[in-house]
């Protein structure tokens, strides 16, 4: 597309973002005829991708059903971007027509999937700035591009990439000593990328969702017993942070969420309180894509910032931790910061997370609860909120109030990831289905 003749683009608004629209004009193509006609649920074509002759690499029958492919022509863009702002917009628009008179193609097929992740970054930066994408999302995509996908990756044209490449790279991690939960989030993120890849018609298809995920088991749900429970609770009298962990013991939040918690969240009045935000700590390695330093972020999931009530023990432990937190404001003999979290370090300032993990760590020593499963996984600050889901559930409080004290998304994440199952409890509920079956006067032995 480079040249000295003239470029015909604009930029419009597309779902909420601004984009470089590039006339390409009148080019041949291929399409699965089959996948093409197939409905939707609403009863729409589904459509099938075009397959640009221009480009090279045409396939002759579908990669998806394996009918053979038409030729047709049509109207050809190509869109660049998704900018919240016309003027960043109509910025790019200048370097692409600049570029071009140059006789640079900047819309090339060749792209290569380094350069594009270099795009792609940026892309998943500004998604931060206007907070669509959560921080920690954010630095989980950079920390696979920059350890995982560049260096394995990044050579190969972006349209050569194939699901065969992904399969390598998913043997190549399990091979190395990764886990497969590890070799399916890289391939996750690989996922995100290759699409957003496609809204900029840089690639026909998404090869990483092609390629067979690796199998994860997932280990069964741990809690801590009833005799661990009541331990650390006598344990964390001892700790300053003992409040904290009390806290998360009666409501099941988060460690990010009970760092972000602020007094201007919770009607202690009422009794009632929302989860708003979650701090957490980005380190210098992400600066790509995440500002480092203690950041904010929105709720995990839609139910964040729903007023949910508070137990009489959970509001006597806010009003202790009020009054030790106004005591040690008054002994300060620094400047109390002027933000208002609930729970803070001993001059005010935000907690940070390796410290709440360290005094974790030291009250599970001194309550003589183990700090690993029996399989070896770490029992950290989220076992108290499985803790929470199960022993909950284990009183016959019904699923979906569960739910909602905790703020799961749904129900059978709850069930799936965190409700521990008690063999006791089974065992009760397996004789309660054959109570009142007369059985008394069947004979084992009896053939019949």
């Amino acid at each position: 597309m480079g040249g000295t003749g003239p470029l015909t683009a604009h930029i419009e608004r597309r779902r909420g973002k601004w984009q470089i629209v590039v006339e390409l004009g009148e080019q041949v193509f291929r399409q699965c005829e089959v996948c093409r006609d197939l409905p939707r649920a609403d009863g729409r074509p589904k459509g099938s991708p075009r397959w640009w002759l221009a480009d090279g690499g045409a396939p002759n029958r579908c990669p998806d059903c394996d009918a053979p492919m038409i030729e047709d022509t049509g109207r050809r863009q190509r869109r660049v971007g998704g900018f919240d702002r016309k003027k960043d917009a109509e910025a790019e628009l200048q370097r692409v027509v600049a570029a071009h008179r140059s006789g640079r193609d900047v819309l090339s097929g060749e792209t290569t999937v380094a350069e594009w992740f270099e795009k792609w970054l940026d892309i998943v930066a500004e998604s931060v700035r206007s907070g669509d994408l959560a921080p920690r999302t954010a630095v989980g995509y950079e920390s696979h591009v920059r350890i995982h996908l560049q260096p394995k990756l990044g050579h190969l044209e972006l349209r050569q990439v194939t699901p065969g490449h992904v399969a390598d790279l998913m043997r190549g991690l399990r091979a190395s000593g990764r886990s497969a939960t590890t070799a399916r989030n890289v391939r996750t993120t690989l996922s995100r990328a290759l699409s957003d890849a496609m809204r900029h018609e840089l690639v026909h298809r998404n090869v990483a969702q092609i390629a067979k995920p690796p199998r994860v088991d997932s280990p069964p749900p741990s809690a801590f017993s009833r005799e661990e429970f009541d331990r650390i609770a006598e344990a964390a009298r001892a700790h300053r942070l003992g409040l904290l962990f009390l806290f998360a013991a009666c409501t099941g939040l988060r460690a990010s969420e009970l760092r972000g918690l602020r007094w201007s969240d919770i009607d202690l009045d009422a009794g009632t309180y929302q989860v708003r935000k979650g701090l957490h700590r980005i380190t210098e390695s992400a600066r790509r894509v995440v500002e480092p330093g203690l950041v904010e972020s929105r709720p995990k999931n839609q139910h964040g910032g729903q007023v949910v009530p508070l137990s009489q023990t959970a509001v006597r432990l806010l009003r202790a931790q009020l009054s030790r937190q106004e005591a040690e404001r008054q002994a300060s003999i620094v400047p109390w910061p002027a933000d208002d979290h609930v729970f803070t370090s001993e001059v005010g300032t935000p907690l940070e997370p390796s410290n709440v993990r360290r005094v974790w760590v030291r009250l599970l020593e001194d309550a003589n609860v183990p700090a690993k499963t029996p399989d070896g996984r770490g029992r950290g600050l989220h076992e108290l909120r499985r803790t929470f889901a199960t022993r909950l559930r284990d009183r016959g409080i019904p699923l979906e109030d569960v739910q909602r004290l905790g703020r799961w998304s749904s129900p059978q994440v709850l069930l799936k990831m965190y409700a521990s199952t008690d063999e006791a409890r089974l065992r009760q509920a397996a004789e309660a289905a054959a109570d009142g079956l007369a059985t008394e006067d069947i004979d084992p032995t009896d053939p019949a």
